[in-house]
Formats: structure tokens, sequence, C-alpha cells
């Protein structure tokens, strides 16, 4: 009997290998997974940088939001639920305000006016 249970599993192994996605698209998904909370979580490095002290809470709150659901669409459909919309929506808001800065430029080290002669 166990035999053929082998047999049959191995059978059914077989269809649904023929069924499931080839790897690239699980890493293709895995890296765009990644690439979007690198991406949003740029948006708070910039305001750490440029405002410093003045919106540590808000990044602080940012990082929180950003971990909970990393850790929340491993394990579940947060996207799809009401309280996963509301999460994202506070952390567009956060971001938001990440997205507004601009980062000063550095003031030049060579003077503007200066004239180069040949040598």
């Amino acid at each position: 009997i166990t035999g053929i249970l082998i047999a049959a599993s191995g059978m059914l192994l077989r269809l649904v290998m023929g069924i499931s996605a080839p790897l690239w698209v699980y890493v293709a998904g895995l890296f765009l997974f990644m690439a979007f909370w690198v991406y949003a979580y740029s948006f708070l490095r910039r305001m750490i940088r440029i405002e410093g002290v003045m919106s540590r809470y808000e990044v602080a709150i940012g990082i929180l939001l950003i971990l909970h659901i990393m850790i929340e669409c491993t394990s579940g459909n947060t996207f799809t639920q009401p309280s996963g919309m509301i999460v994202m929506c506070l952390l567009g808001f956060i971001c938001g305000k990440g997205a507004g800065l601009k980062v000063p430029e550095k003031e030049c080290i060579i003077p503007q006016n200066l004239e180069l002669k040949k040598i």
C-alpha cells in the first residue's frame, strides 16, 4: 500500500510542478518587493538627512510601518484588507513629506570665474 501511495504522490508532484510558474518569476517578484520597500525607505532617509532631529518621530513611525507591512505581506493578504490600506495610506502621508524635500546643492569648491591658462 505504501508503494502505491508513493507512486501516486510522485505523479501528483509532476502535475503540480507543471502548473507552477518558473523560478525566474519568483525571483523577479522578490526583487520587486524589496525594491519597493527600499524606494519607500529612501524618502525617510531624505527626511533625516535634510531635517535632522525635527522629523525623527515621523521617520520612526515610517520605519515601523514598513516593518509591519513587510511582515504581514509574507504571512497574509494585508494589501487587500482595510487594515493594510490604512497602513499604506499613513506610510504615503509620511513618505510624501520626504518626497517633497529638495536635497540642498553642495557649494562649489572651484570659483565660477576661474580662468584656466594653458601651460
